[in-house]
Protein backbone atom coordinates (compact mmCIF):
# COMPACT_ATOMS: atom_id res chain seq x y z
CA UNK A 1 0.00 0.00 0.00
CA UNK A 2 3.02 2.25 -0.08
CA UNK A 3 1.85 3.68 -3.33
CA UNK A 4 -1.29 4.94 -1.90
CA UNK A 5 0.30 6.57 0.92
CA UNK A 6 2.73 8.33 -1.38
CA UNK A 7 -0.34 9.53 -3.64
CA UNK A 8 -1.83 10.87 -0.74
CA UNK A 9 1.17 12.47 0.93
CA UNK A 10 2.02 14.20 -2.71
CA UNK A 11 -1.41 15.30 -3.28
CA UNK A 12 -1.69 16.96 -0.05
CA UNK A 13 1.47 18.61 -0.37
CA UNK A 14 0.43 19.93 -4.05
CA UNK A 15 -2.47 21.10 -2.64
CA UNK A 16 -1.00 23.07 0.41
CA UNK A 17 1.83 24.34 -2.05
CA UNK A 18 -1.18 25.89 -4.24
CA UNK A 19 -3.19 27.12 -1.26
CA UNK A 20 -0.50 29.02 0.27
CA UNK A 21 0.67 30.77 -3.15
CA UNK A 22 4.34 29.54 -3.26
CA UNK A 23 6.22 29.91 -6.01
CA UNK A 24 9.69 29.16 -6.44
CA UNK A 25 10.04 27.24 -3.11
CA UNK A 26 12.34 24.28 -2.63
CA UNK A 27 10.88 21.09 -3.62
CA UNK A 28 12.13 18.70 -0.75
CA UNK A 29 9.70 17.36 -0.35
CA UNK A 30 7.75 16.29 -3.32
CA UNK A 31 11.18 15.57 -4.87
CA UNK A 32 11.63 12.69 -1.59
CA UNK A 33 8.07 11.37 -2.96
CA UNK A 34 8.08 11.20 -6.38
CA UNK A 35 11.99 9.56 -5.98
CA UNK A 36 9.84 7.20 -3.37
CA UNK A 37 7.32 6.74 -5.83
CA UNK A 38 9.43 5.65 -8.60
CA UNK A 39 11.21 3.34 -6.42
CA UNK A 40 8.01 1.96 -5.66
CA UNK A 41 6.82 1.22 -9.16
CA UNK A 42 9.96 -0.12 -9.65
CA UNK A 43 8.10 -3.73 -9.82
CA UNK A 44 6.48 -6.46 -11.56
CA UNK A 45 4.17 -6.25 -14.14
CA UNK A 46 1.61 -7.51 -11.54
CA UNK A 47 2.35 -4.77 -8.86
CA UNK A 48 2.40 -2.41 -11.65
CA UNK A 49 -1.42 -3.17 -12.69
CA UNK A 50 -2.32 -3.44 -8.92
CA UNK A 51 -1.37 -0.21 -8.39
CA UNK A 52 -2.75 1.41 -11.37
CA UNK A 53 -5.99 -0.10 -10.45
CA UNK A 54 -5.42 1.58 -7.61
CA UNK A 55 -4.83 4.78 -7.98
CA UNK A 56 -3.33 4.81 -11.84
CA UNK A 57 -5.61 7.22 -12.80
CA UNK A 58 -4.83 10.26 -10.31
CA UNK A 59 -1.54 8.96 -10.24
CA UNK A 60 -0.87 10.27 -13.81
CA UNK A 61 -2.58 13.56 -13.41
CA UNK A 62 -0.90 14.52 -10.48
CA UNK A 63 2.38 13.45 -11.91
CA UNK A 64 1.49 15.57 -14.98
CA UNK A 65 1.14 18.48 -11.88
CA UNK A 66 4.17 18.36 -10.69
CA UNK A 67 6.03 18.45 -14.00
CA UNK A 68 4.18 21.29 -15.01
CA UNK A 69 4.97 22.93 -11.59
CA UNK A 70 8.53 21.81 -11.53
CA UNK A 71 8.71 22.85 -15.79
CA UNK A 72 7.14 26.52 -14.60
CA UNK A 73 9.21 27.13 -12.07
CA UNK A 74 6.94 26.99 -9.29
CA UNK A 75 8.33 24.12 -7.79
CA UNK A 76 12.52 24.39 -7.64
CA UNK A 77 13.49 20.82 -8.77
CA UNK A 78 17.09 20.74 -7.93
CA UNK A 79 18.84 18.52 -10.09
CA UNK A 80 15.66 17.59 -11.58
CA UNK A 81 14.58 15.01 -9.32
CA UNK A 82 11.09 15.19 -9.43
CA UNK A 83 10.88 15.51 -13.28
CA UNK A 84 12.93 12.09 -13.27
CA UNK A 85 11.03 10.28 -10.69
CA UNK A 86 7.62 11.44 -12.79
CA UNK A 87 9.02 10.45 -16.37
CA UNK A 88 10.11 7.30 -14.74
CA UNK A 89 7.03 6.05 -13.42
CA UNK A 90 5.53 7.35 -16.67
CA UNK A 91 7.44 4.97 -18.64
CA UNK A 92 6.78 2.12 -16.19
CA UNK A 93 2.91 2.36 -16.50
CA UNK A 94 3.39 2.93 -20.63
CA UNK A 95 5.86 0.08 -20.57
CA UNK A 96 3.59 -2.37 -18.82
CA UNK A 97 0.50 -2.15 -18.05
CA UNK A 98 -2.35 -1.63 -21.33
CA UNK A 99 -5.04 -0.31 -19.35
CA UNK A 100 -2.72 2.67 -18.70
CA UNK A 101 -1.56 3.15 -22.30
CA UNK A 102 -5.23 3.40 -22.87
CA UNK A 103 -6.20 6.03 -20.31
CA UNK A 104 -2.80 8.16 -21.40
CA UNK A 105 -4.16 7.84 -24.92
CA UNK A 106 -7.44 9.81 -24.17
CA UNK A 107 -7.33 12.84 -26.04
CA UNK A 108 -7.90 14.99 -23.15
CA UNK A 109 -5.19 13.32 -21.19
CA UNK A 110 -2.73 12.43 -24.27
CA UNK A 111 -2.39 15.95 -25.08
CA UNK A 112 -1.19 17.16 -21.90
CA UNK A 113 1.21 14.63 -21.72
CA UNK A 114 2.40 14.58 -24.69
CA UNK A 115 3.34 18.40 -24.30
CA UNK A 116 4.52 18.43 -21.13
CA UNK A 117 7.25 15.25 -22.31
CA UNK A 118 7.93 17.92 -25.10
CA UNK A 119 8.76 20.43 -22.70
CA UNK A 120 11.23 18.09 -21.09
CA UNK A 121 12.46 16.90 -24.15
CA UNK A 122 13.20 19.88 -25.80
CA UNK A 123 15.06 21.67 -22.84
CA UNK A 124 17.94 21.71 -24.12
CA UNK A 125 20.83 21.85 -21.29
CA UNK A 126 18.19 22.85 -18.90
CA UNK A 127 17.08 19.71 -17.92
CA UNK A 128 18.60 16.30 -16.97
CA UNK A 129 19.99 14.50 -20.28
CA UNK A 130 18.26 11.41 -18.55
CA UNK A 131 15.01 13.21 -18.30
CA UNK A 132 14.90 13.94 -21.46
CA UNK A 133 15.94 10.62 -23.07
CA UNK A 134 13.06 8.84 -20.90
CA UNK A 135 10.96 11.72 -22.16
CA UNK A 136 11.02 10.29 -25.52
CA UNK A 137 10.27 6.61 -24.47
CA UNK A 138 7.60 7.50 -23.39
CA UNK A 139 6.52 10.17 -26.09
CA UNK A 140 7.41 6.53 -28.45
CA UNK A 141 4.97 4.63 -26.36
CA UNK A 142 2.23 7.13 -26.70
CA UNK A 143 3.03 7.45 -30.42
CA UNK A 144 0.06 5.63 -32.01
CA UNK A 145 -2.64 5.54 -29.06
CA UNK A 146 -4.99 7.37 -28.34
CA UNK A 147 -8.58 8.59 -29.80
CA UNK A 148 -6.99 11.18 -31.75
CA UNK A 149 -5.50 8.36 -34.15
CA UNK A 150 -8.96 8.06 -35.62
CA UNK A 151 -9.59 11.49 -36.61
CA UNK A 152 -8.96 12.09 -40.68
CA UNK A 153 -6.53 15.00 -39.59
CA UNK A 154 -3.60 14.44 -37.72
CA UNK A 155 -3.68 16.48 -35.03
CA UNK A 156 -1.53 20.12 -33.56
CA UNK A 157 -0.32 17.86 -31.02
CA UNK A 158 1.29 14.92 -33.17
CA UNK A 159 2.28 17.64 -35.64
CA UNK A 160 4.69 18.83 -32.68
CA UNK A 161 5.54 15.61 -31.80
CA UNK A 162 5.90 14.48 -35.55
CA UNK A 163 8.57 17.30 -35.49
CA UNK A 164 10.26 16.44 -32.45
CA UNK A 165 11.01 13.13 -33.42
CA UNK A 166 12.08 13.78 -36.82
CA UNK A 167 14.78 15.91 -35.05
CA UNK A 168 15.63 12.91 -32.84
CA UNK A 169 16.09 10.73 -36.03
CA UNK A 170 19.38 12.76 -36.94
CA UNK A 171 20.46 12.86 -33.12
CA UNK A 172 23.99 11.74 -32.16
CA UNK A 173 22.77 9.31 -29.64
CA UNK A 174 21.82 6.10 -30.83
CA UNK A 175 19.01 5.60 -28.02
CA UNK A 176 17.44 8.57 -29.32
CA UNK A 177 17.49 7.54 -32.64
CA UNK A 178 15.73 4.16 -31.78
CA UNK A 179 13.12 5.85 -29.76
CA UNK A 180 12.76 8.33 -32.78
CA UNK A 181 11.88 4.90 -35.12
CA UNK A 182 9.74 3.58 -32.51
CA UNK A 183 7.61 6.54 -31.88
CA UNK A 184 7.43 7.33 -35.85
CA UNK A 185 6.58 3.82 -36.02
CA UNK A 186 3.51 4.27 -33.99
CA UNK A 187 2.26 7.13 -35.06
CA UNK A 188 2.32 5.45 -38.62
CA UNK A 189 0.24 2.81 -37.61
CA UNK A 190 -3.07 4.37 -38.93
CA UNK A 191 -3.32 4.96 -42.40
CA UNK A 192 -4.57 8.37 -41.19
CA UNK A 193 -1.44 9.33 -39.97
CA UNK A 194 0.55 7.57 -42.77
CA UNK A 195 -1.09 9.59 -45.31
CA UNK A 196 -0.28 12.66 -43.86
CA UNK A 197 3.52 11.72 -43.10
CA UNK A 198 4.13 10.16 -46.31
CA UNK A 199 3.62 13.31 -48.22
CA UNK A 200 6.48 15.13 -46.15
CA UNK A 201 9.64 15.24 -47.41
CA UNK A 202 11.33 15.47 -43.36
CA UNK A 203 9.35 12.70 -42.71
CA UNK A 204 10.89 10.46 -45.45
CA UNK A 205 14.68 11.80 -45.12
CA UNK A 206 14.10 11.24 -41.48
CA UNK A 207 13.11 7.31 -42.35
CA UNK A 208 16.09 6.94 -45.04
CA UNK A 209 18.31 7.70 -42.03
CA UNK A 210 16.92 5.17 -39.60
CA UNK A 211 16.55 2.85 -42.22
CA UNK A 212 20.75 2.96 -42.72
CA UNK A 213 21.29 3.40 -39.05
CA UNK A 214 24.00 0.68 -36.96
CA UNK A 215 21.72 -0.27 -34.96
CA UNK A 216 19.38 -3.43 -35.44
CA UNK A 217 15.91 -2.12 -33.66
CA UNK A 218 16.43 1.32 -34.86
CA UNK A 219 15.94 0.08 -38.69
CA UNK A 220 13.66 -2.34 -38.14
CA UNK A 221 11.23 0.46 -36.42
CA UNK A 222 11.67 2.30 -39.14
CA UNK A 223 11.31 -0.37 -42.14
Amino acid sequence: AAHVALFKMLSIVLTRSARDGLVGFKGDEVQQMCRSLEMVHRCSRRCLEVSYEEVGEDLIALIGSVMERCLDGVIRDDGDVGILSCVQVLLYYSSEVRKAVKHMGKSTVRGKLLGLLLRVASAGSMIDERAKELSLKVISHLGGNGDSCHRRNISSTDILLLDTLIDNAFHSAESVRNNAALGLNNLACHNEHLVTMSCQERVLDAVSKLLSDDCTSTRQYAA
